[in-house]
């Protein structure tokens, strides 16, 4: 039953973790182009076209942002993770002495 606690656990960190990185590359990456889309409605052709190469040239710059962002998010939620791995880890330490020594006590008694 611990097992499967804690595996129902990683994995609803992992889709928090997974959230928390769209969030961020919508924020920063796709609302800004969307909330132009209205005024690209209303461009001329030729206007569209210009537009349309303005935002190819910046595509290669956003894929290697969203691409460093992400890895940036990852190695954040590793470090984390690792952190509270070693505080669970100790956590059950203490917990398994304070049972031993209950047992003990209670086997004396």
């Amino acid at each position: 039953m611990l097992q499967s606690g804690l595996k129902a656990t990683g994995y609803c960190i992992q889709v928090s973790n997974a959230a928390e990185i769209y969030s961020a590359v919508s924020q920063k990456y796709i609302m800004p182009v969307i909330s132009n889309i209205g005024e690209q409605i209303a461009l001329t052709p030729e206007k569209a076209q210009q537009k349309q190469r303005e935002i190819e040239r910046t595509l290669n710059d956003m894929d290697e942002g969203v691409t460093e962002l992400i890895k940036n998010k990852q190695d954040a939620f590793h470090d984390k993770m690792e952190g509270q791995m070693q505080k669970y880890a100790r956590n059950m330490v203490k917990a398994v002495k304070l049972g031993n020594n209950a047992s003990t006590k209670a086997v004396k008694k």
